[in-house]
């Protein structure tokens, strides 16, 4: 049954479950699992399997985007995953080597954030 989120916007229940399904394929090109997901991107696994099934209407953005962080390329979110010039593609495309969340917490070289 949807979430009273959802409720009365059939087009929105379907956005969620089309957006959960690109988050599955992304994830699955990239070779994760669920639980390595979390791991890597500091987000439940409960919550991505939620997400990956429409379920999670309510999802924050920072979860959403640390997801996108994690699955690079994979997931597309704001930038072409193509290897050709166009407006979307990123000026300089930085190394898309997942890393955990939790190193990208911590300032570089013992520095303080700006």
């Amino acid at each position: 049954m949807p979430y009273q989120r959802t409720r009365g916007d059939p087009g929105l229940v379907d956005a969620l479950a089309m957006f959960g399904a690109l988050v599955r394929a992304g994830r699955h090109r990239a070779g994760y699992s669920q639980e390595k997901l979390e791991v890597l991107g500091d987000v439940d696994q409960t919550a991505i399997s939620r997400l990956e099934r429409g379920k999670a209407p309510g999802m924050g953005v920072l979860q959403v985007v640390k997801l996108g962080i994690v699955l690079g390329p994979n997931l597309p979110l704001g930038f072409c995953p193509h290897d050709h010039q166009c407006s979307w593609q990123r000026r300089s495309v930085p190394s898309w080597r997942p890393l955990p969340w939790r190193q990208l917490r911590q300032p570089p070289d013992g520095e303080g954030w700006d």
